[in-house]
């Protein structure tokens, strides 16, 4: 799939230098940051469909899910 967006002129700064930066084409890093913020939501709509069945289970934080996941 391929989509244009248009940048300021600052973050299309930020961007090219912060690709060089990382070995990747403008194109490569912004793939790999979207691929992160989705990731990111999915990850965020999980958590919260399933905060009510944190406490049932008896984890009430996030640290308490991740230590029994561990």
């Amino acid at each position: 799939m391929s989509i244009t967006v248009q940048l300021p002129e600052d973050v299309t700064t930020d961007l090219a230098r912060r690709a060089e930066l990382a070995g990747q084409s403008a194109s490569e890093f912004v793939a790999d940051s979207v691929r992160r913020r989705l990731a990111i939501e999915r990850f965020r709509e999980r958590r919260e469909r399933l905060k009510d069945c944190g406490p049932v289970a008896g984890l009430s934080t996030d640290d308490a899910v991740f230590d029994a996941v561990s």
